[in-house]
């Protein structure tokens, strides 16, 4: 007895319905829910309704009605497949004589198409409109602000102008355009330096010419250093062979000045000196001796001899200088002579007093007397 279409079991089950419930380990089967099922598909009593349970929770229900989806169960079945070979040769042979003609394939299409539109696409979308909404919003804003955009207004405008004008562009960028190569000369510039020539021209530059020229640049950097070394070794000569000879010639006109100036105060001195002890001479003779008159003169005389001496210096520290040891001696025996000369004409003024007839003999006395504070005015 043939099994009438079985129609999908109007139960309430609570398992879950969407993905992410799917997903959720608490929904996953046990292993004795996943035998059982295994049975019944194993059995083919229980197969039938198994698979029309199935279609119908995978939502086949909005695009078969429930009579075409017990046909389809049924024909999980070997027997199924065997009953329904005649209802299904007699609901496929229209089908399929119009797959034979060209207007039926048309025919086919499009009721396929209308099919599919009504059965499958528009479920779809309606479906996956929650959840693709946000997307296609987001997606749309960033659109608008797109062709918003003074960018793409200016692309938009180049684009149009391009396609109304397409050779006044082309001339205008031509005539921007920098020619950087002439690619008509392409293929010959590469023959040249793929050629022999220009190899060698290469290599003769790298191995020849190029370090000529390094040595030729390092000789006449060599040269020129010393050029320079001689030049400011002469230039040294030159000066310290000037510098000496004015030092020299310096020293010499210092000596003669003070020689001059030396001699020309010990000629004043002994001119004055002379006058002195002449009228002192004289004095005496007409006069007679007083010892004021001698003290005061000795004391003129002495004042004069400081007059026309100066003040020696202190000798200076000896330096590693010749010049320097030459000048200091020099000072030396230039004090050494003024004061012998002091000391002479002292000595000839107190001769010439002596010698003259003396008068006041209580006065020579009183001035022999160790305790006279004039005593230590006398040279003697």
């Amino acid at each position: 007895m043939a099994d009438a279409p079985l129609t999908p079991e109007k139960t309430e089950s609570t398992e879950p319905t969407s993905l992410r419930d799917l997903l959720k380990p608490s929904s996953w089967p046990s292993t004795a829910t996943v035998k059982e099922v295994a049975g019944k598909l194993y059995d083919a009593e229980t197969r039938p309704g198994l698979v029309a349970n199935g279609l119908t929770k995978c939502g086949a229900e909005k695009i078969f009605d429930a009579k075409s989806i017990g046909f389809v169960a049924s024909l999980s079945t070997v027997s199924g497949l065997l009953e329904q070979k005649a209802a299904f040769a007699e609901m496929a042979g229209p089908y399929i004589n119009k797959a034979y003609n060209p207007e039926g394939r048309k025919e086919l299409v499009s009721e396929a198409a209308e099919l599919a539109s009504t059965k499958v696409i528009q479920p779809t979308r309606d479906f996956a409109a929650p959840y693709v909404s946000p997307y296609l919003s987001k997606f749309e804003n960033k659109r608008a602000e797109i062709v918003s955009s003074k960018r793409y207004e200016k692309a938009v405008a180049a684009l149009q102008q391009v396609r109304e004008h397409p050779m006044e562009l082309a001339s205008e960028f031509k005539s921007k355009a920098i020619d950087l190569l002439k690619y008509e000369k392409l293929m010959s510039y590469r023959e040249y330096v793929m050629s022999p020539e220009f190899q060698a021209d290469t290599r003769r530059l790298v191995q020849v010419e190029l370090p000529a020229i390094a040595s030729d640049a390092a000789s006449r950097g060599v040269h020129t250093l010393k050029h320079s070394a001689n030049a400011l070794a002469e230039t040294v000569e030159t000066r310290r062979a000037q510098v000496t000879t004015a030092l020299e010639r310096g020293y010499s006109a210092v000596k003669k000045v003070e020689l001059d100036d030396l001699r020309a105060r010990a000629k004043s001195l002994v001119g004055e000196l002379q006058n002195e002890v002449s009228e002192g001479v004289s004095l005496a003779r007409e006069k007679g001796f007083s010892a004021s008159d001698a003290i005061a003169r000795v004391k003129k005389a002495r004042a004069f001899t400081r007059t026309f001496t100066p003040t020696p210096t202190p000798t200076p520290r000896p330096t590693p200088n010749a010049h320097a040891n030459a000048h200091g001696h020099v000072r030396m025996r230039k004090y050494t002579l003024r004061r012998a000369l002091l000391r002479s004409h002292r000595m000839r003024t107190c001769s010439c007093l002596l010698s003259a007839p003396l008068r006041n003999t209580h006065v020579i006395s009183s001035l022999d007397a160790p305790s006279c504070p004039r005593r230590a005015l006398l040279p003697f």
